[in-house]
């Protein structure tokens, strides 16, 4: 009897069970930047930080001795990001997170998909944003005529 009763009661329990979930394939974010400010290390990247709390003039001529000394530059378009860590630098109320990244090769602007290498720096995190549900990052860091000033400013530095 008690072996009727426990095959009944496991006939039962399996009969109420719910059906193993078929599983989802991970698709990774879609991490882009526009026109991201790259810093080639940690250095440059915490120089990048102490600019974002600058205004005007002073902003901008930091900017460009950053650009000239190549402790930064600007990527046109909007490349594809894998990020492996992220920081923050500054001081005191004056942080801003950054973004170890690696920018692919095959979704970089035009005169850097040529050499087909991935770039290899730091990025503001504010300006990372995931394409598959976002149309743009929340905020920029540098508005874009600032950065389109920069390089002006800096190619002029290079003629002479």
């Amino acid at each position: 009897m008690k072996i009727l009763i426990w095959m009944v009661l496991g006939a039962w329990i399996a009969s109420t069970q719910t059906p193993p979930k078929e599983r989802k394939v991970f698709k990774p974010p879609d991490l882009r930047a526009i026109r991201p400010v790259i810093a080639k290390d940690e250095g440059c990247a915490k120089d990048v930080a102490k600019a974002v709390f600058m205004e005007g003039l002073a902003q901008r001529k930091f900017l460009v001795d950053l650009l000239s000394y190549g402790c930064v530059h600007v990527v046109s378009g909007i490349p594809l990001i894998h990020v492996f860590d992220i920081r923050d630098f500054g001081e005191g109320t004056k942080k801003v997170r950054f973004s170890l990244v690696d920018l692919m090769p095959h979704s970089i602007g035009d005169e850097i998909n040529t050499s087909g290498s991935t770039i290899h720096g730091w990025v503001m995190s504010d300006d990372i944003f995931d394409a598959s549900w976002a149309t743009e990052p929340r905020h920029h860091r540098f508005a874009p005529d600032l950065i389109d000033k920069v390089i002006a400013e800096e190619a002029l530095h290079q003629k002479r």
